[in-house]
């Protein structure tokens, strides 16, 4: 948590800020009173609202929270709030956060809303104790204000009565008006925010919303002396000589200079801050208030023109303050724009700007169309809020590129995992679809994002994995092909061997030997395309062999068809692993059988069945119509 050290306008600020965000975001019929001060190095914030209100607490938190969130000073800071009623004395609910720049990630809330009723709080060692308005001599309302006064509730918290401290905490006399440090007005013994042990005594002395009296060490003196000390001060006047002087220059009889001026100067006040086009202009207005209120300093307070100097003073001072209040504006829309003019480096730097731009606006928008100042903000208000909706345009954009480039980082990552583990070719393929991501993501960034050199980097390193991941995965699918196409082309080459259709299945193995040797090395196909080499081109020579064979044997069943056949067939042949059967017909074995001269014809028949075994180098085996066995000749 950070240590705060504000000053009593920048609570009055935030107190101003908050209370405009509420009333924008929440229903106009709702009416609030924000004030804030620092305890212990906490902000702490109080909400007031009439009895009659029903309020949303946890939406009411909500505004308040992302309004701080906007103003890049209170982030890391704790913060308490407090809900009351309009004369209670009793916060009826509470939160605590630590305020944390809007981000995607976690919520910044750590601590949850605590409610209770009024009787809850007041338990002991827990009594937190807001006591109701205590209103002192309120000043007589004008004419022109009086009807609007009845319409407000709030209306008899005047501004002009609030004391130095947005909290009217009491302290010692010894504590100067000017002290506004954490450890001076919030004293472990005083504070009344502090949930602690605190008597009710010393809860009654606490009213962030009384106009109580003034604390401070100046005492005011009673008017039923002022006429006893006035004829002192002119005897002492009289006596010592010089009196005349004296009197005149302390306001106390003749013309009050410093008075009359001051009378003048507001009659012309409102038009001169009216006249006001720059804020060159309204400095040189303020520095005049600040003049005429540094003059009437001088009227002390046993003055008769005391009262009057004082009420013109606290009129003046109102009018500084909010001049202030919108200089400061002015000031941050200034620095907002001249930041815009040079290219944003980082998220957090649009932010930044995003906060100045809030930090104008939302201190010009609580200026109201009646008010002097209203010229001058109109035209500046809608140019600083046309600035804002730009840059939180731009802040989308940056997120949502942002964005991106966290996928690619993510993805890329996953990619690299893949690749090391890829083996076939549909792995090598998603690692591909891995890295095209990436780089479609990362090149869809555009030049005038935050995160482009980043992005550009990244490419730089990831281009080459892409084409690295490509080239494999058509290596791979590739191999993959030919494996596939050797292992079909042997299997057609066996079927073609059935089919004692030689010619082809030479041709097939052929082509399975030269497919398979066109498996990349280094793909995961290699190993098992080498293993097959071997055995295709085995069979290859095989099936050149049985062709040779098959060719020879042509030859043979010519020479068998002859020789069975003449006029009239004598046999049928079939070659056999074993060799070549040759079967007599039962004609043939009926003509053996009745003609003995045909006896001489199966001598010439196993002859010419002898030369035929030779000539085909096979066993020639001759049976009977009845199957016993003739002859039988083996090649020599």
């Amino acid at each position: 948590m950070i240590k705060v050290t504000l000053k009593k306008e920048d609570m009055q600020l935030i107190a101003s800020i908050l209370e405009e965000q509420l009333q924008m975001e929440l229903p106009p019929d709702k009416v609030f009173q924000v004030r804030c001060a620092i305890q212990n190095d906490e902000l702490m914030v109080l909400i007031q609202h009439p009895v009659n209100v029903s309020l949303e607490t946890q939406k009411i938190f909500a505004v308040l929270e992302e309004t701080l969130q906007s103003q890049s000073q209170y982030h890391e800071q704790r913060v308490k709030f407090y809900v009351r009623v309009s004369g209670e004395k009793v916060p009826y609910t509470k939160n605590s956060i630590i305020v944390k720049p809007k981000k995607i990630q976690e919520d910044s809330r750590i601590i949850g809303e605590e409610a209770s009723t009024g009787s809850d709080y007041s338990t002991a060692n827990h009594q937190l104790i807001f006591p109701p308005l205590n209103i002192l001599n309120p000043p007589s309302p004008s004419p022109t204000t009086e009807d609007n006064i009845s319409d407000n509730p709030f209306n008899l918290l005047v501004d002009d009565h609030m004391s130095d401290n947005p909290f009217n905490l009491l302290v010692d006399d010894n504590i100067s008006d000017s002290s506004y440090s954490s450890d001076t007005l919030f004293g472990s013994d005083h504070s009344l925010l502090e949930e602690s042990k605190d008597s009710p005594g010393e809860a009654e002395k606490f009213d962030p919303f009384g106009d109580g009296k003034n604390l401070s060490k100046t005492k005011h003196l009673s008017v039923s002396s002022l006429p006893i000390l006035l004829g002192g001060v002119l005897g002492v006047a009289v006596i010592f000589g010089g009196g005349n002087f004296f009197l005149i220059r302390a306001c106390v009889i003749g013309e009050c200079k410093e008075l009359q001026i001051a009378q003048q100067f507001k009659s012309n006040t409102q038009e001169l801050i009216r006249q006001a086009k720059s804020q060159k202009e309204l400095v040189a207005v303020q520095q005049q208030i600040d003049t005429v209120i540094s003059d009437l300093k001088v009227i002390p307070q046993w003055s008769p023109r005391y009262q009057s100097a004082q009420e013109i003073n606290l009129s003046f001072s109102d009018q500084s303050a909010k001049i202030t209040q919108v200089l400061k504006a002015l000031e941050s829309a200034n620095i907002a724009e001249k930041k815009t003019k040079t290219p944003p480096t980082s998220l957090e730097e649009l932010r930044a700007r995003q906060s100045l731009w809030r930090q104008a606006i939302i201190p010009l928008e609580s200026i109201k169309p009646g008010n002097e100042l209203y010229g001058l903000v109109r035209g500046n208000l809608s140019k600083y809020q046309s600035n804002l909706q730009t840059l939180n345009q731009q802040l989308l954009s940056e997120e949502s590129w942002l964005k991106k480039l966290t996928t690619a980082k993510t993805v890329a990552e996953s990619a690299l995992k893949r690749e090391a583990n890829a083996k076939s070719d549909n792995d090598w393929q998603r690692v591909q679809f891995a890295w095209q991501e990436v780089v479609n993501d990362l090149k869809s960034i555009p030049s005038n994002s935050t995160t482009h050199q980043e992005a550009k980097n990244l490419l730089t390193d990831y281009q080459p994995k892409l084409r690295l991941a490509r080239n494999r995965a058509k290596k791979q699918a590739a191999a993959a092909l030919n494996f596939k196409q050797a292992v079909n082309m042997a299997n057609q080459a066996k079927v073609y061997e059935t089919q004692n259709k030689w010619q082809a299945a030479i041709a097939s193995w052929e082509q399975a030997v030269q497919i398979a040797k066109q498996v990349s090395q280094d793909s995961s196909f290699y190993s098992q395309a080498q293993s097959l080499i071997q055995p295709y081109s085995t069979a290859q020579a095989q099936a050149k062999e049985k062709q040779q064979l098959d060719g020879n044997l042509a030859q043979t069943r010519a020479d068998l068809g002859k020789t069975c056949v003449n006029k009239m067939r004598f046999c049928i042949f079939n070659i056999e692993t074993r060799g070549i059967v040759v079967r007599l017909t039962p004609e043939y074995d009926q003509a053996l059988q009745s003609n003995p001269g045909v006896q001489s014809h199966l001598q010439a028949l196993q002859e010419a069945l002898g030369v035929i075994s030779e000539n085909s180098n096979l066993p020639v085996f001759l049976y009977n119509s009845q199957g016993q066995e003739r002859y039988m000749k083996m090649p020599q």
